[in-house]
């Protein structure tokens, strides 16, 4: 009887054993079939660092209205990318000082707003990513031969069907603008060189005021003009966003294919670049592979307009 008992007494705790277990065991599935949890406003977290639903507004351009689906994703793929290099980046012991940063943003002032504080900040985000990008990715410069098996392979690129070799001057008014011009007329190339180097404001002026060549086609708003000036005429004064330009036309060209000489340099940077880019997006989606990456598509889809 006593050993009856004692084996009833087994079979009910058994019974309750397993009864915790599978409470237990359901209840683990629940938890795990359960979204995870994180604070609203974060879009994605990646090793744990979060991605704000307002950085990711920031980065499209639209803090107010809505973008389409595609528009979101790419633009948080891109900001997951950023997120991993800059990981990358306090993994190997790359900084920046702050001050050269500020340096490079606002010469020898501090930042004086929000908005000028976001921009120190990016600044600071390019510049390491630059330089992890570089670490992970040393690319050697292309050989002599391979720039000129680019050309040859290439050569179309390099053909002008119509194009003006330019200089200009920049000015911060009109006034001084009109002013430079009535000096410059009849004057010359050398004298435009001059005035360049002495009055403009543009970075070219340094190098007397040399645009290089302009192809039809690939002006920028403001330079239209510039094909209808002949070779060793000032332009008129035309007003961009960055000033008071006059321009100089030093020769025309047609129908004429670029030597190799005047685009090898440019086409090492396009190698170089091209090299690079394929290493690091072999690099990006391994990193990918190996991160842990959570994106909170309800987040994500409060970007996204009705109808998306």
């Amino acid at each position: 009887m006593r050993r009856d008992l004692k084996s009833g007494k087994l079979v009910w705790v058994l019974i309750v054993v397993m009864g915790t277990c599978l409470v237990s065991c359901q209840r683990a599935k629940e938890k795990k079939r359960e979204k995870p949890k994180h604070n609203p406003g974060v879009v994605a977290l990646v090793n744990g660092e979060p991605i704000l639903l307002k950085e990711v507004r920031r980065e499209i351009g639209s803090e107010e209205s809505s973008v389409d689906n595609a528009t979101a994703n790419f633009v948080l793929q891109s900001m997951i990318d950023q997120k991993l290099l800059l990981q990358e980046a306090r993994r190997r012991g790359i900084k920046v000082s702050r001050s050269l940063i500020a340096k490079l943003a606002f010469g020898d002032r501090n930042a004086t707003s929000i908005k000028e504080v976001r921009w120190e900040k990016r600044l600071e985000d390019l510049w390491l990513m630059g330089k992890v990008a570089e670490a992970i990715c040393p690319v050697k410069p292309p050989s002599q031969e391979e720039i000129e098996a680019y050309y040859q392979a290439h050569k179309d690129r390099f053909f002008v069907k119509d194009g003006v070799v330019v200089r200009q001057i920049v000015l911060s008014t009109k006034e001084e603008a009109e002013k430079l011009r009535r000096a410059l007329r009849r004057k010359g190339l050398k004298a435009f060189v001059k005035a360049a180097k002495e009055y403009s404001i543009g970075p070219e002026g340094t190098f007397g005021g040399k645009l290089g060549l302009i192809k039809r086609g690939d002006e920028p708003p403001g330079f239209e003009d510039v094909f209808n000036l002949k070779p060793g005429r000032v332009s008129k004064v035309v007003k961009t966003d960055y000033g008071y330009h006059l321009f100089f036309v030093e020769k025309r060209v047609k129908d004429w294919y670029l030597p190799l000489k005047d685009v090898q340099g440019e086409i090492k940077k396009m190698l170089v670049s091209q090299k690079g880019s394929r290493c690091l997006e072999e690099w990006l989606a391994n990193a990918r592979k190996k991160a842990r990456i959570e994106i909170f598509k309800e987040e994500l889809m409060s970007l996204v307009g009705e109808g998306e």
